[in-house]
């Protein structure tokens, strides 16, 4: 009976107390008159009030029907009050003018009982929730709850955000793991390759090295102007090594042919790094080096989207021997600049066969804007010159393919003194989309025998337009720190790429007007079997118009397989 009698007394004092709301207590002090006076000089937020309650001062803030409102309120004061947090209290304790009151929603003890019941239910919501111990509170205080510590919850949320991302990340690499030892698995050459190269920094200097090859062999059906005949041969078989140290600052290649005239490929070493200064990457490049003037020669021939490149590749300079220095400015994540300034002479063949030394320069820059991973745009402009000292200068092209037997469209001019070549590039990636295309002008300066004191100037021309689509694979990509073509990415299947190109080139100027021109039409397929194999197919179309040889319609069909790792 007493016990029913102290339940209902607890109820009629409950409901005497009034509704109850949510509250942001910000302190709370032993009451004293220090305390008191202490807390009552400084001053708070207008919503804010010092109560005493039993023998505590405490100081709360607005008076909210809803525990979200008041969570928010909270938010204001969690820099200057650490320790302050969110309880529910009563409404009666904020009628007076500074106060902040909501509308009224549900009486103090029903709150109460649903906190007491789904005190587990918010330990998952808001962690760090906790109850007053109601033995240390007097008779209005006893009913009060605190919700939650502010601080407290956010490190803990931010703890278990943390936790899952990096439990995300973990899964996601072991799942790309998993897919690349599948793939390896596929071929067994794959482990024998992953022996030739170490691409973990290792040691004191912190070496990489890789051993590589590239081994392509052609075969063609040709339909030239009076003759058919099918071909075939080894287009390219080299050998490299390349290596670096500390952290790929210092680096150096050695690369060997073993088929057509010029056997040293690129040798060199080099030294990158970035200036903070200036805020801008360089590189330096000497030995037998390629000489950066065309998009398309810069490119790697196991990167380029046909067999062989275009007709304009008849001006395209060799590997010689020089320096190179790169300069490489970003200046958003969009937008970068290339600087290309290169000074050469004769190369290691040249030098071998006891050539006519001939010392030049070149100048490359490229502008590239990138709007995401695989839509980009690059533009470029590149001039030669070099001292020729008296040799001869030949341009020879043949339909774009090298089991041709005959070179309908050529020019040789004598005496040459200086050589100089203009060229602009741009090329466009829009996802399996590309665009490529190049403009190439030169200038020759050859003396004239015949008066002395005279020269005599030619000039020429060329230019291409290409394009291919990906119908599997993921398109081309282009390297924008270094200004050329990337191996595609491929996709578990490999890639299929669909190509076609027009290029153009004029020998015809002066006195040299049976070199000729010649038009060029060419449609290829490349499959990427894997990231070794590719295997191509073009057919061309060739017009050689004004030579000495023929003018007509000329028909190449090839096909290459190509292995390179």
């Amino acid at each position: 009976m007493k016990t029913v009698i102290l339940l209902l007394l607890g109820f009629t004092f409950l409901l005497s107390a009034g509704e109850s709301c949510y509250s942001v207590q910000l302190t709370s002090v032993y009451k004293t008159e220090q305390n008191s006076s202490e807390l009552k000089s400084k001053k708070y937020d207008n919503s804010c009030k010092v109560m005493e309650i039993g023998s505590n001062i405490v100081v709360r803030c607005g008076c909210f029907s809803k525990f979200k409102e008041a969570n928010a309120h909270l938010r204001g004061f969690a820099k200057r009050y650490k320790d302050a947090y969110v309880l529910s209290t009563y409404r009666s304790r904020f009628e007076n003018e500074n106060s902040v009151v909501a509308p009224i929603t549900k009486p103090l003890l029903a709150q109460t009982f649903a906190l007491a019941h789904k005190t587990e239910l918010l330990d998952d919501i808001v962690p760090t929730a906790r109850v007053l111990d109601v033995s240390s509170l007097q008779e209005g205080e006893k009913s009060e709850q605190v919700v939650v510590k502010q601080g407290k919850a956010k490190k803990i949320q931010k703890s278990k955000a943390k936790k899952k991302k990096k439990k995300k990340s973990k899964a996601k690499k072991k799942k790309k793991k998993l897919k690349k030892q599948s793939r390896a698995q596929q071929y067994g050459y794959n482990r024998y390759l992953k022996k030739l190269q170490n691409n973990k920094a290792r040691g004191k200097y912190k070496y990489k090295y890789k051993f590589g090859a590239q081994i392509s062999y052609d075969m063609a059906y040709v339909n030239e102007a009076d003759q058919s005949y099918t071909s075939g041969d080894f287009r390219r078989i080299r050998v490299y090594h390349q290596g670096s140290f500390w952290r790929e600052k210092l680096f150096y290649e050695l690369e060997y042919s073993f088929t057509g005239s010029n056997k040293f490929k690129d040798n060199f070493v080099g030294y990158k790094n970035h200036n903070k200064t200036l805020d801008f990457n360089y590189r330096i490049k000497t030995g037998n080096i390629r000489i950066p003037f065309s998009l398309e020669r810069y490119t790697s021939s196991k990167n380029n989207m046909f067999m062989e490149r275009a007709l304009t590749d008849a001006y395209a300079e060799g590997r010689q021997l020089g320096a190179e220095l790169l300069l490489h400015k970003k200046f958003t994540k969009q937008d970068s600049v290339n600087l290309f300034l290169s000074l050469f002479t004769s190369s290691i063949d040249e030098r071998l066969d006891e050539d006519i030394i001939k010392q030049g320069y070149s100048i490359r820059g490229t502008y590239a804007h990138k709007w995401r991973k695989n839509h980009l745009l690059s533009i470029g402009s590149a001039y030669f010159s070099q001292n020729i000292n008296g040799d001869k200068v030949n341009f020879n092209e043949t339909a774009e393919s090298y089991l041709m037997q005959n070179e309908y469209i050529s020019a040789s001019i004598k005496n040459a003194n200086r050589l100089t070549k203009n060229n602009i590039e741009l090329l466009y990636i829009y996802d399996n989309y590309s665009l490529q295309s190049e403009y190439t002008q030169v200038g020759v300066d050859a003396i004239n025998k015949s008066a002395i004191g005279e020269t005599t100037s030619y000039s020429f021309n060329g230019y291409y337009v290409e394009g291919s689509y990906f119908v599997i694979g993921q398109g081309r990509r282009y390297r924008s720190s270094s200004s050329k073509m990337r191996k595609p990415r491929l996709n578990r299947d490999g890639a299929l790429e669909l190509a076609v190109r027009y290029s153009y080139i004029n020998l015809n100027d002066q006195d040299e007007d049976n070199n000729g021109e010649q038009t060029d039409y060419t449609l290829g397929a490349n499959w990427y079997i894997n990231d070794e194999i590719k295997l191509m197919l073009n057919y061309i179309v060739a017009e050689p118009l004004g030579t000495k040889l023929y003018n007509g319609r000329l028909h190449v069909l090839q096909t290459r397989i190509l292995f390179a790792f």
